[in-house]
């Protein structure tokens, strides 16, 4: 919940709440005629948008009114044409290269260009009974990278997107209409624009996916009832370059390397990750006098579809050569200085996780000769900070286990809100009512938020009477949405199994698993 502050300063571009990233938001809600495209997973927008097809775009900062879900940030609603009885069409072409922008002091070895042609057509398939309206967006961007570190030229990156639309509208009677729309966004990119990464780190991205939504529509007199479903498919999975396993190599700060030094090896991961969601929406709008009433309900199932694939079955984190034989202790890499950190001896976490394990073993005893060292029956931390010592391996990530994973999560909500208009003075009052459960790997639910009211009130206020100026202010309470992130972590139960491991007395020993029942 966020009910406290303004919401509206959650949508500015110096705003952040992902790690600090400015501009970046989870806050904020995206739709394509009431469909929504928000991603599931990280909360940030889930499609890209043919700009042709637009023919108005609301936002709302503040006064967010209760048929819309609890947005701390923005509400962005984009309305897509639509056919008439006369036949139009367009055809567009845009190029930018390197040479039309100032030069890069910084990074003199990168070029560029893009390319963005689109071709949107609509008209009639029967004069004052049907529709149609389509538009496909072409737009290609190519970029030479140089290196962070040395400027020198590492990889040239494609970026294609084919961004599809189409709409046809069918008036059934005069007060029936029914419209279908699809859109699609699959993108190919075939590496990463990072300066930070080498060519052995580079992945390819597949991106985008495919929308339908279904809409209909009745008026009775001053009564307009509106039923919608929709089906949106995002995918952002990232498929290693070359078929290496990841070998991170830990420095200490002061030391002279590259980033080819620090990565070696390739990405080491392959990972498919699907994020789609359903939808259904049916809301009820009447107006009478100055009020206008309105009510709806709606449901939601996102879900995340993710099968990772670990190269070679491991990533590696090994100590730089010039370290080989030093016995570096787990004390002197948790101190800081080191340009990785894993296994951290002074992470309760870590050496916890380790103790049990070695306790679990039937070689229990080999262990605690090493590294009990006043002989006590216990291992502290600073025992075995001192006593863990590496001369070359330090920590990997073992896949254990292979296999899919979907979690998913359902949620259902009910409002209703009336806005009235007194001379100058327009308010909004209503209330909404969510309920979200999530569920495991398993298909078990793990956890349900039950229902939650979220009151909503606006006031706005036309100072001069011409609709150019206004004083607004309002109340509201917003639930901020569990993610599915949140729900992949709580309810990765079955699949892919993934094993943290520290090197210990000659082998790879496990302080931590993430995936699996445990």
């Amino acid at each position: 919940q966020n009910s406290s502050g303004n919401p509206a300063s959650r949508s500015g571009m110096n705003y952040s709440d992902i790690g600090g990233a400015v501009g970046v938001s989870t806050d904020n809600v995206f739709y394509f005629d009431g469909m929504n495209v928000t991603d599931p997973v990280t909360g940030t927008f889930g499609a890209n948008l043919n700009t042709e097809i637009i023919q108005e775009q609301k936002v709302i900062t503040g006064g967010i009114p209760a048929e819309f879900v609890g947005a701390t940030g923005l509400i962005s609603n984009v309305i897509t044409k639509s056919g008439s009885n006369t036949f139009h069409g367009s055809a567009n072409y845009f190029f930018q290269n390197t040479d039309l922008v100032a030069e890069n002091r910084n990074g003199e070895a990168q070029e560029f260009s893009t390319k963005d042609n689109a071709y949107p057509f609509g008209g009639r398939l029967l004069r004052d009974r049907a529709w149609f309206f389509a538009s496909y967006r072409y737009t290609n961007r190519q970029d030479e990278v140089a290196a962070l570190d040395t400027n020198q030229f590492l990889r040239s990156v494609d970026n294609t997107q084919h961004q599809g639309f189409a709409k046809a509208s069918w008036a059934v009677t005069r007060d029936d209409l029914l419209s279908v729309t699809y859109l699609s966004d699959p993108t190919e990119i075939s590496g990463r624009r990072d300066r930070n990464i080498t060519n052995a780190r580079d992945r390819a991205r597949e991106q985008g996916g495919h929308r339908v939504l279904g809409n209909y529509t009745r008026v009775w007199g001053n009564t307009l009832l509106e039923v919608m479903a929709n089906k949106h498919n995002g995918e952002v999975t990232d498929l290693s370059a070359i078929r290496e396993g990841r070998i991170d190599v830990l420095f200490q700060g002061t030391d002279t390397r590259t980033l080819a030094d620090e990565q070696q090896g390739g990405f080491g991961r392959d990972l498919v990750d699907q994020r789609d969601n359903s939808a259904v929406r049916v809301t009820l709008q009447r107006i009478f006098g100055a009020h206008t009433a309105k009510a709806g309900f709606s449901w939601e199932n996102p879900r995340n579809f993710r099968d990772t694939v670990y190269v070679d079955g491991q990533g590696r984190y090994d100590l730089a050569p010039q370290y080989n034989g030093q016995n570096i202790s787990a004390a002197q890499i948790a101190g800081g200085g080191w340009s990785n950190l894993q296994f951290d001896v002074t992470n309760t976490s870590d050496f916890s996780g380790f103790i049990n394990t070695i306790n679990g073993r039937p070689d229990r005893a080999r262990f605690y000769a090493a590294y009990d060292t006043n002989g006590d029956g216990t291992i502290t931390t600073a025992e075995l900070g001192a006593a863990m010592v590496f001369n070359s391996s330090y920590d990997r990530d073992f896949q254990a286990q292979l296999g899919p994973q979907e979690t998913k999560s359902r949620g259902m909500s009910l409002f209703v809100q009336d806005e009235w208009r007194f001379r100058r003075l327009t308010f909004n009052l209503g209330v909404r009512a969510e309920q979200w459960k999530h569920y495991a790997t398993t298909g078990d639910e793990i956890f349900t938020f039950d229902w939650a009211l979220a009151p909503r009130l606006s006031a706005a206020y036309d100072v001069l009477g011409n609709g150019r100026h206004k004083v607004s202010a309002y109340w509201g309470r917003y639930y901020d949405p569990i993610r599915n992130d949140m729900t992949n972590f709580a309810g990765t139960l079955t699949g892919s199994v993934l094993e943290e491991q520290v090197f210990a007395l000659g082998e790879y020993v496990t302080y931590r698993t993430r995936g699996g029942a445990t």
